[in-house]
């Protein structure tokens, strides 16, 4: 009866509650607890590699005022503003710490795979795919993003500190491109689309790949949103002025580096390792790469950290991967002209890549963390063909129903768990860079970074025979490492051979592959103070000339000078460090001592 009263004044009912809409939050709930479990023993990883070149001895994220000098203050890499702001933040929290770090990229991760979901979810609800994925759309999104956010292909972006840059800039991306497919799907798509386009910004303020986002947005309109690119011009004219405008951010970001601009911000600067490498011999290298890459997406065997991938030669070796790799760039750029959603996503996979996969030359060919965001569209499209496969077998046969839906969805839990167990397993690595460097050289033994780096492990781990052994194979392989002649040095200095310790030493120094670190000037100069003073100043006088606002090597002449009763010069060096750093303890201390001496030594 109160039913009907209600009905005759015109009064809505409660609506009742959608079980499916209370029980939303779950899958993002169980997306954050997959990824914790599956890259959550990474905490435990060590410093490496560029952890410790452009983190741990890195003084601008260091210092503790200006906040703003971290944005531009790479120490021996260009800095991208705001990862290197996120490290300086993490240091000012953790000291040097790194599980506070890997918590950051974690955090950093899950964000990530959470917009990937939103994005999936809504563009499978979408007008566009609504009647084919619509009705598994939350299912379907939650198993793409949960293979992509525990695939041990990841663990390079995460677990490894500093390719933060990769995840970071991936973040923004994807959050971009989600606010975006909500201000297409709402009624208010104004703070959806200033919100988008804020994101943009800040992945471009993260590494250059994102130079492709507005494009990738454009397209994704075109083929999910609208029915014509004049259509999207004229619907978001204004947004994509705003897209476009955040080029600009990049542009600065870029040029802020100093020496070598976008060259230097691209890896195309003096640290390149193949001196004849040529846009045109790169991208000929690149189709292997990318096979590689593929490969890896669907079976993850046979990781490396630093696989310095050689470059290509001859016409027969590159002619079946650039014939494939052609014909699926081909075929995604058919796709898309069509509108197909597979076209876009296959587009969008060679777009993120371009950057570093095509005619500019990096300094590496090949790096795993590349492929953090393009992941997503190979796993987005291997996902979609299965469920398509699973519903032409079930529209064939319905009686199969009972049989198919359930055998795809173990196989699909099957894959997350063997995913993440193998990532569980990769992140261990990341615990002994000793055991990690050892694989890389096990699988890439003409890799001298490799070496240099396993020298190093050898030596902290107290085995120095071993340190010496791994540093003499890689100044084998490569003359003009700076950092295995170092390292080699350290260990013969501990085995007792000064005089070879030496000679190593010289070759950094005179390396012009390189610029030496600090340390080296001092090493060698400390070395030769004795028995060739004159030897020993002119090393301090390079490096003055190389690193004039190094406040360590500010502070290592001047205590050479105060020592060789030079104390006028002594003390403009400290002053001029006191400048740079104000109220430095150690430099403070070292300045009253010359003083006191030039006071007494005077007649």
């Amino acid at each position: 009866m109160g039913k009907s009263k209600a009905k005759r004044r015109g009064t809505r009912l409660p609506a009742k509650p959608d079980k499916r809409r209370k029980l939303d939050f779950l899958p993002p709930l169980l997306l954050v607890l997959l990824t914790i479990g599956a890259m959550g023993n990474g905490l435990n990883g060590a410093p490496i590699f560029d952890d410790v070149y452009e983190i741990i001895n890195n003084p601008n994220i260091h210092s503790p005022s200006p906040w703003w000098k971290p944005l531009t203050g790479g120490n021996e890499l260009p800095a991208r503003p705001l990862p290197y702001l996120s490290f300086a933040v993490d240091y000012r929290l953790w000291g040097s710490s790194f599980v506070g770090f890997h918590v950051t990229n974690i955090i950093i991760h899950c964000v990530a795979a959470l917009c990937l979901f939103g994005v999936v979810r809504r563009t499978l609800r979408s007008s566009a795919l609504r009647e084919r994925f619509g009705q598994h759309a939350s299912s379907l999104a939650f198993l793409i993003a949960a293979l992509w956010a525990v695939h041990p292909l990841q663990t390079q972006a995460v677990t490894y500190v500093y390719q933060r840059i990769e995840s970071m800039m991936a973040m923004f991306f994807l959050l971009s491109l989600y606010l975006f497919v909500r201000g297409t799907s709402g009624a208010s798509p104004r703070p959806w689309l200033a919100g988008s386009v804020l994101a943009c910004a800040a992945a471009m303020a993260c590494k250059e790949v994102a130079v492709v986002l507005p494009i990738i947005i454009f397209l994704y309109d075109r083929t999910f949103v609208e029915t014509s690119f004049r259509e999207v011009l004229r619907q978001r004219r204004a947004y994509y002025s705003g897209l476009a405008a955040t080029w600009a951010i990049l542009a600065m970001a870029t040029l802020s580096q100093g020496d070598g601009g976008i060259l230097a911000a691209s890896g195309v600067a003096k640290s390149l390792t193949q001196s004849a490498t040529t846009p045109f011999t790169y991208l000929l290298s690149q189709p292997e790469v990318i096979l590689h890459y593929l490969r890896l997406a669907v079976w993850p065997a046979g990781q490396c950290l630093d696989l310095a991938w050689p470059l290509s030669e001859g016409w027969l070796r590159l002619f079946p991967s650039l014939a494939v790799v052609a014909s699926l760039v081909l075929l995604s750029i058919w796709a898309l002209l069509r509108g197909h959603p597979l076209g876009w996503l296959g587009f969008a996979f060679f777009l993120i890549l371009a950057p570093t996969s095509s005619v500019l030359p990096m300094k590496d060919l090949a790096n795993e963390h590349r492929m953090y965001l393009p992941l997503a569209a190979v796993l987005a499209a291997v996902v979609l063909a299965g469920y398509a496969a699973c519903q032409q077998a079930t529209a064939l046969d319905p009686r199969r129903r009972k049989m198919v839906l359930p055998g795809a969805s173990i196989l699909a839990a099957a894959a997350v768990l063997a995913l993440a167990t193998t990532t569980v397993q990769r992140n261990k690595l990341y615990a002994s860079p000793t055991e990690m460097w050892r694989g890389v050289s096990n699988k890439a033994p003409a890799n001298d970074r490799a070496w240099s780096q396993l020298s190093i492990g050898h030596y902290a781990d107290g085995d120095v025979p071993a340190a010496a052994e791994a540093g003499r194979r890689a100044v084998s392989l490569n003359p003009g490492n700076v950092r295995a002649h170092a390292n080699l040095a350290n260990a013969l200095l501990e085995l007792g051979h000064t005089h070879e310790a030496v000679g190593h030493l010289k070759m950094a120094i005179s390396s012009p592959t390189d610029l030496p670190p600090p340390g080296l000037y001092l090493a060698l100069a400390t070395l030769m103070a004795d028995g060739d003073p004159a030897y020993s100043e002119s090393i301090f006088q390079q490096a003055l000339a190389h690193y004039p606002n190094d406040l360590a090597t500010l502070n290592n002449v001047a205590n050479f000078y105060a020592k060789n009763g030079r104390f006028d010069e002594a003390i403009k060096l400290y002053q001029l460090a006191l400048r740079l750093q104000p109220g430095d303890p150690r430099v403070l201390q070292n300045l009253h001592t010359a003083e006191g001496q030039r006071m007494f030594s005077r007649p």
